[in-house]
C-alpha cells in the first residue's frame, strides 16, 4: 500500500473532478481512476470486503452517508472505490458513472478518503461541516444542464469572490457557437467590511451547521469554497434552484451586498432583495 500522502492526492484529485461541472466527461471514463488507485495497492474485489461490513453502502449513496463517518479503513474504502468504478465502467448495464446517484457515491468515498490521509483529521469525522473564521468565500455558478446547448452570447458561468475585508472579484462567461466560453464581464471593486462580515457571518451559520445536497442534471450548478483563517478551504456543491430556503437567502444577501447586476449565486435568480 502506498504512503498516505500519495492516496491523499489520488482522492482529492478525483473527487473534485468528480466534484466539478467542468470536468470533461471522457476524464472520468476513460479509466485513468482505475489505474491510479491500483497502482497505490487497492484491490478489486467485486466490493466483498466492504459489503461485509456496510451490505447496504456499496449500492446506494444515501447508505453511504449515512455511515460514512465511521468507515476508517484506507485499504477497505479504497479498494471499494476502485472496485465500483470498475463495475460502473466495464460491467455496469443500465448504470453509468456520470448517473447523479453514481457520481454522489465517489464524491462521499473520495472525500471521506481524503479526508482520512489529509493533514486534517477532524474532517474526517466531520465533512460536511464548515469549521474556523471564514475568510474568503469564492463561488462558480454554472447555469448549463444536460439538455439543450445555450444561445451563444448567453451568460452561462460567474464566478464571485469576497473576503473579509470587503474585496470583491467577478468574472463571468458567455457561450460560444462552438461550445468555448468566452469572458463577458470583469469587476474589481470594494465593498464595506461590514457589509462583508454580514454575508461572511451567514455563510458561516448555514454551513457550520452542515450542508449536503445531491446535484440534478437538469439544471445548473454552483460549487462553493468556504476558506477559514488557519488556511483550510472546504468545498460544497448544489444545484442552481430556489428549493431551499438557506440558499435562497445567502444568495440574495450576496446579491444586496455586492452589487452586481444578474448574478446567479446559488439559486440561479438575479433579483436582489427577492422576500
Amino acid at each position: 500500500m502506498a504512503d498516505q500522502n500519495a492516496i491523499h492526492a489520488y482522492a482529492a484529485k478525483w473527487y473534485y473532478k468528480f466534484l466539478n461541472f467542468h470536468t470533461p466527461h471522457q476524464e472520468l471514463l476513460d479509466g485513468t481512476m482505475l489505474d491510479e488507485g491500483l497502482a497505490l495497492g487497492f484491490k478489486l474485489d467485486c466490493g466483498h470486503a466492504f459489503c461485509e461490513q456496510y451490505p447496504q453502502a456499496f449500492f446506494d449513496f444515501e447508505a453511504l452517508k449515512a455511515v460514512i463517518n465511521s468507515i476508517t479503513d484506507i485499504p477497505l474504502l479504497g479498494s471499494a472505490i476502485v472496485s465500483q468504478y470498475r463495475y460502473l465502467t466495464h460491467c455496469g448495464i443500465s448504470e453509468n458513472i456520470l448517473d447523479p446517484d453514481n457520481r454522489v457515491w465517489f464524491i462521499i468515498a473520495l472525500e471521506q478518503l481524503a479526508c482520512l490521509t489529509g493533514p486534517n483529521p477532524r474532517k474526517a469525522q466531520d465533512p460536511y461541516h464548515f469549521h474556523g473564521t471564514l475568510k474568503r468565500i469564492r463561488i462558480i455558478s454554472e447555469n448549463v444542464c444536460y439538455g439543450p446547448a445555450p444561445q451563444p452570447g448567453e451568460e452561462v458561468e460567474q464566478r464571485l469572490t469576497l473576503t473579509d475585508v470587503g474585496g470583491v472579484f467577478f468574472t463571468s462567461y458567455t457561450w460560444q457557437a462552438d461550445g468555448d466560453r468566452e469572458k463577458a464581464r470583469e469587476k474589481r471593486f470594494k465593498i464595506a467590511p461590514s457589509a462583508a462580515k454580514t454575508v461572511l457571518d451567514a455563510f458561516t451559520k448555514v454551513f457550520q451547521r452542515g450542508y449536503s445536497e445531491i446535484p440534478p442534471t437538469d439544471v445548473g450548478g454552483w460549487n462553493l469554497e468556504l476558506k477559514n483563517a488557519a488556511g483550510e478551504t472546504y468545498r460544497f456543491t448544489g444545484s442552481l434552484t430556489a428549493n431551499d430556503f438557506n440558499k435562497c437567502r445567502l444568495s440574495d444577501l450576496m446579491r444586496e451586498a455586492v452589487g452586481v447586476e444578474e448574478l446567479f449565486v446559488m439559486d440561479g435568480g438575479t433579483e436582489s432583495g427577492r422576500h
